[in-house]
């Protein structure tokens, strides 16, 4: 997921909190502005994705999101980036450490999960 498309569903999620909302609402603005003469279904698709969220529906947000070139505009960028610090997101979505000593150690993940080992 784009940094742009993890910012709308975190929005999504948070949306009861003001500061959340509004920043939500300025990114949607924008986007509609930048997009209206290249994408003007961004509008659509983003609203769509507010009505009841699914993959597919994330999948059609995210091509027309880079046919606009959206995926790359510093504006769009920088207010996707502020959600995600309001809501606590992160780009990749949740980020946990953990600190393992000792031998033959197991670790378990669901979905996008990386595991990096670093030997001292």
């Amino acid at each position: 997921m784009s940094v742009i498309l993890t910012a709308i569903v975190a929005a999504l999620a948070k949306l009861a909190e003001p500061a959340v909302k509004d920043a939500y609402e300025e990114l949607k603005s924008v986007l509609k502005r930048k997009a209206s003469a290249h994408e003007p279904r961004i509008a659509e698709t983003v609203k769509a994705l507010e009505d009841k969220q699914s993959e597919p529906r994330k999948a059609v947000l995210q091509e027309a999101l880079e046919d606009a070139s959206l995926d790359r505009d510093a504006e769009v960028l920088e207010l996707a980036k502020k959600i995600l610090a309001l809501t606590g997101s992160s780009e990749g979505g949740v980020t946990v450490t953990q600190t393992v000593t000792g031998n033959e150690n197991v670790f378990s993940g669901t979905g996008n999960a990386r595991v990096r080992n670093s030997r001292e």
